[in-house]
């Protein structure tokens, strides 16, 4: 059996939507902004969403916003995509970076509370991966330092788990499951945060040289009308996603000792579904019987301090989950496992 990886599917050209952003030309500018951040706003119960080009440029936004003096301590996560790494030194700021939770894949809450006894820390900016919503509750139980949390990887999961932090991060990169092209958003019930944000975002406002530093960093009207059209099809992708975890919990009994049981969750809809692999040949025994699989966690700090960070990044595997999975690839996928790991 042929498996693939993540699909994108063709995006919809002749959806009504897109033939009014095009054929009025509302490319760069137009009303499907607006619309789209409504929507933003209300799936994740935020006051105000602000539209931005990416998901990097929403992190740059989000530390700027905090009107954060240059080279304080803001902690990313020890391992993650590099825009977070990017973002925090863009803004003049260090990372101080927080090791992950093998349970979670989100800040172990331990070595957080290490972090913040030895640094005068800025701001946090926690990560939401592989569709696991991050602690964010908890960690608010202990500090009240300002929580960014990057749910770039989350977007199912954390619309059906509204969050409590002082703002959430979403990307619309191609790689995501909700995708338009591309794109990013900044959410916050702030409203300082978000009349900062908004005069970052782009300088139409911006009176004369010398004023406060604006951005180009908007999101195309034409980007925000594709938006719309994936929310459209929201529901329909999330009871598919449910579904096929659903066949991965019928088929993978003898895997939940390898698997992250946080992504088998209710209200959890797994980016990539994860396994902990402690034998590297395991790998290769998967992958040359046909089953994708992949080393997902990637080094965002030179510290190779953390000894259990260094085992999380070395052991820990992603496996195909996706729409586009029958109950006859997903028992395939648990039986080529169960073969190599038995």
């Amino acid at each position: 059996m042929i498996l693939n990886k993540l699909s994108i599917k063709n995006l919809d050209w002749k959806h009504p939507l897109i033939k009014d952003a095009l054929e009025k030309n509302h490319l760069a500018s137009g009303p499907h902004v607006a619309l789209f951040e409504g929507k933003l706003s209300q799936a994740f119960g935020f006051d105000h969403c602000i539209t931005l080009t990416n998901g990097y440029s929403a992190l740059f936004v989000a530390l700027k916003s905090l009107s954060i003096q240059a080279q304080q301590v803001v902690v990313p996560a020890a391992s993650t995509c590099l825009a977070m790494t990017n973002a925090v030194l863009a803004t003049g700021n260090t990372p101080i970076f927080c090791p992950l939770d093998p349970d979670t894949f989100s800040f172990d809450l331990d070595e957080l509370k290490e972090i913040l006894k030895k640094n005068s820390v800025a701001a946090l900016i926690v990560p939401s991966h592989f569709g696991v919503c991050a602690p964010i509750e908890k960690i608010k139980s202990f500090t009240d330092i300002p929580v960014i949390e990057d749910a770039c990887q989350a977007f199912l999961s954390r619309s059906l788990q509204k969050s409590k932090a002082d703002m959430v991060v979403l990307s619309f990169y191609p790689t995501k499951m909700f995708n338009c092209i591309d794109g990013g958003c900044l959410l916050t019930n702030d409203d300082r945060i978000a009349k900062k944000s908004k005069e970052l975002r782009y300088y139409d406002d911006q009176i004369q040289p010398g004023s406060t530093a604006r951005y180009n960093l908007k999101m195309n009207n034409l980007n925000c009308a594709f938006g719309l059209v994936q929310f459209e099809k929201l529901p329909g992708l999330v009871s598919r996603l449910k579904e096929v975890k659903g066949f991965f919990l019928n088929t993978s009994q003898s895997l939940s000792g390898f698997l992250c049981s946080a992504q088998l969750e209710d209200n959890v809809i797994p980016w990539r579904l994860m396994i902990s692999l402690e034998n590297e040949d395991w790998y290769e025994g998967i992958r040359k019987l046909g089953v994708p699989i992949d080393r997902e966690i990637i080094s965002a700090s030179i510290d190779e301090l953390y000894t259990a960070q260094k085992h999380l990044n070395r052991n820990h595997y992603s496996i195909p989950f996706h729409q586009d999975l029958t109950r006859e690839a997903v028992n395939f996928i648990s039986s080529t496992v169960n073969k190599v790991l038995n």
